[in-house]
């Protein structure tokens, strides 16, 4: 038992620092993106932006980025996992959403479907890493 305790231990140490740069968001986090984001994404309203809140909590996926201690940074996007499921068949895409937290408000930053080169305002290793994390 000792042994296996401490293989494991010893295989966590070797693995690169990135492989924790994000983890899941908790419920109220993900509904506080999905819902109650403002804006500054190509000059949309927060209406223009938010989830109708028909949307399914269930539905979504969301991430927030640990690459850089204290990072603000967060993302959101269907869950495939869910596809499935009936409820959430009609919210089916393959979008994310990239937002930022400031004085304690989600703001949408970036939206789309492949992540580019470059996303303006978005540091590019937080960028990749809340991509990734979505899965």
């Amino acid at each position: 038992m000792r042994v296996r305790l401490l293989l494991a231990a010893g295989i966590c140490l070797a693995l690169p620092a990135s492989a924790w740069a994000h983890r899941p968001a908790v419920r109220a986090e993900k509904a506080a993106m999905m819902y109650d984001a403002g804006s500054h994404y190509g000059g949309l309203s927060a209406e223009d932006v938010d989830a109708p809140r028909r949307y399914p909590l269930d539905c979504a996926v969301a991430d927030i980025a640990t690459v850089v201690k204290g990072s603000q940074w967060g993302a959101w996007s269907f869950n495939g996992k869910r596809y499935a499921s009936s409820g959430c068949q009609r919210w089916a895409s393959n979008g994310w959403v990239i937002e930022h937290k400031i004085s304690g408000r989600w703001y949408v930053l970036a939206e789309g479907d492949e992540l580019p080169r470059h996303i303006p305002d978005v540091p590019h290793n937080i960028a990749v890493d809340l991509i990734r994390g979505l899965g």
